[in-house]
């Protein structure tokens, strides 16, 4: 829990040096404070629900541990995830409506890791008929992107197609491999920044497709370089001593 609390931290300090500019401003009232804590989505930390639905996921591990020891209920659990997330119910407390959009996937990711040398043999023989599917799949879904069927169909093939591509592609550049080890930090530090960089340049009335093209290059550079400073300096200092 300690991580969630702390990115949603860095999260609200744009949200209350910037109060008076932003729509999401914070009223400290205890309704409030509660409602961020309980219903995230629907308040300023609605950028980091995802967070809070983790820490939710991760407490139900001796359910899942449950699921995973009853192979034969596979289907019947699989299914189970797939109809909420095609029909999901609007209850925003704890990201209830969240997690059910969205645990097909995590169940996906475990059934995944259990049987990974059976599903590797599978998708290396059908890999390029993967890619296919992926980009087939992705230019339907920018015509019916309400469908959540297709959404899901979709996401596992680009997934699967990501997970494979280190198999076949060997990656010898130490800077991409730097990148792809910290790359949900940067994500998780590009909001932030980006949201800095859009508050000060506007005070320059500066074109809005400047300030876009700004936000883009800030958010993608500044977290390497927050990234990059904190293991110089702190984390080998503190080896150090």
């Amino acid at each position: 829990m300690l991580p969630y609390f702390f990115i949603n931290l860095i999260f609200l300090l744009p949200k209350i040096l910037y109060g008076s500019v932003i729509n999401d401003s914070i009223n400290f009232s205890l309704i409030e404070i509660l409602g961020i804590f309980f219903t995230p989505r629907l308040n300023v930390w609605g950028h980091t629900w995802f967070l809070f639905c983790l820490f939710i996921v991760f407490t139900l591990q001796p359910i899942w541990k449950f699921f995973l020891s009853k192979p034969h209920s596979y289907w019947f659990i699989s299914t189970f995830f797939i109809i909420m997330s095609i029909f999901p119910i609007n209850i925003y407390f704890l990201t209830i409506s969240d997690l059910m959009k969205n645990l097909i996937f995590f169940w996906i990711g475990m059934l995944t890791y259990r049987y990974n040398k059976l599903i590797f043999i599978f998708l290396d023989k059908w890999f390029k008929f993967l890619i296919l599917i992926a980009f087939a799949l992705s230019a339907i879904y920018l015509y019916v992107n309400d469908s959540n069927f297709v959404k899901i169909i979709c996401s596992l093939s680009i997934i699967y197609v990501l997970y494979m591509i280190p198999t076949k592609v060997r990656i010898t550049n130490l800077k991409i491999d730097w990148l792809a080890r910290n790359s949900f930090l940067i994500y998780l530090l590009h909001w932030p920044i980006m949201l800095f960089t859009r508050e000060i340049l506007l005070r320059f009335n500066l074109p809005h497709n400047y300030i876009i093209i700004c936000m883009i290059f800030t958010g993608f550079l500044g977290p390497i370089l927050l990234i990059y400073l904190y293991s110089k300096y702190f984390i080998s200092r503190k080896k150090i001593t």
